[in-house]
């Protein structure tokens, strides 16, 4: 992939894209289960990735809208991880991680990031996203660098693979969740036989983002 491309491609995170038929069907096969043990990532990283998510996108009770977890999207991430990540994609999304778990253990001596309070989760991803331009180029631009058709994974500085790890997770979090029949039938606004198709009118004019 060139320069140019992947610097385009770089809002999808660890650099992915799924084909519609296999997505749905990987969402689908996604069920909620009482004390989920990740079955691909880490246990301890899948513990993880759940608490992400739900910082990313919890649930908003006064409007009944479902979070993250309600909708099974730390399990979608977790087949996601086991079944469409290539070699390559799969170690930088690892060794973001690991960054990121040495992080949290750096500035919490002796605890335990499965235990991670949501606040401490959250000043460690803010810094992150509330970025400048200036900084986001610069990031895109070291990014890119990773872009390339091997299959080893590309040894990224730590903030930046800490940056690609979140973008990324960020990305299949929103994915996923939006994705999700629940949230497509009671938080977006769905009509199963649709009529006339019109591209291009102002969100006030039809109140939600439409699903369907």
């Amino acid at each position: 992939m060139d320069r140019r491309s992947a610097i385009k491609n770089i809002s999808l995170g660890v650099g992915y894209t799924l084909a519609a038929p296999a997505f749905f069907s990987l969402l689908q096969s996604c069920k909620s289960e009482p004390n989920w043990v990740a079955a691909y990532m880490e246990p301890i990283q899948g513990k993880v990735i759940y608490k992400l998510a739900e910082l990313m996108l919890p649930p908003l009770e006064d409007k009944k809208i479902p979070g993250a977890i309600d909708v099974n999207v730390p399990q979608f991430i977790d087949l996601f991880y086991g079944e469409v990540f290539n070699p390559k994609a799969k170690g930088e999304f690892d060794l973001g991680y690991q960054a990121f778990a040495k992080k949290y253990a750096d500035a919490h001596p002796g605890n335990e990031i499965t235990k991670a309070e949501a606040e401490e989760l959250d000043s460690l991803v803010k810094p992150y996203f509330n970025i400048t331009l200036e900084q986001r180029k610069a990031l895109e631009e070291k990014l890119a660098e990773g872009y390339n058709d091997s299959d080893v994974p590309y040894a990224y500085d730590t903030d930046t693979a800490i940056s690609n790890f979140l973008i990324g997770l960020r990305n299949m979090t929103i994915y996923g969740y939006r994705s999700s029949e629940k949230v497509g039938k009671e938080v977006l606004s769905y009509d199963p036989i649709p009529g006339v198709y019109n591209g291009c009118i102002p969100l006030s004019e039809v109140g939600r983002p439409w699903s369907l």
